[in-house]
């Protein structure tokens, strides 16, 4: 049995007047007042009444607003698919960022020990300056090694 007192609720929810929605269904607001006193009216003034309301018919049987329901499911998955997006371009940026910081490490890796490797010749004494020019070229050098990491930043 249906409960067509749910329209007033409705009208309440929708900030629709009783009369509004008589006009708006092309009912008289005595045959509103009828269909509410007697819960009972014609299917096809129940459907007007709906579509009006934006609730699909059997929500006068069952009390279950399946538009609104239906409504919410679809505005979630929309969502869901617009964070899966968000998402998967973080992530992207991501890789980025951590394949950037790799490179970047490899070559402080690769800078700092052939820093270490130039002082180390040179503090055993194995490199063998034939003059100052010599020396200020091999310190030129480790000052370029140097500039590179710095460069990094």
């Amino acid at each position: 049995m249906a409960n067509l007192n749910l329209i007033r609720d409705l009208c309440s929810e929708k900030n629709i007047s009783l009369s509004q929605l008589c006009k708006k269904a092309n009912i008289s607001e005595n045959g509103m007042q009828r269909l509410l006193r007697e819960n009972s009216t014609k299917i096809d003034t129940l459907e007007k009444i709906s579509k009006i309301l934006e609730v699909d018919i059997s929500y006068f049987f069952t009390g279950i607003k399946k538009n609104d329901d239906s409504n919410e499911i679809i505005k979630l998955k929309e969502q869901n698919e617009k964070n899966e997006k968000v998402i998967n371009l973080y992530q992207k940026h991501l890789e980025i960022i951590q394949d950037d910081i790799k490179k970047k490490l490899s070559i402080i890796n690769t800078g700092v020990t052939g820093i270490f490797k130039m002082m180390e010749e040179a503090d055993k004494g194995n490199i063998k300056f034939k003059n100052d020019k010599e020396l200020h070229e091999y310190i030129g050098r480790i000052r370029v090694e140097v500039q590179k990491l710095k460069d990094l930043e």
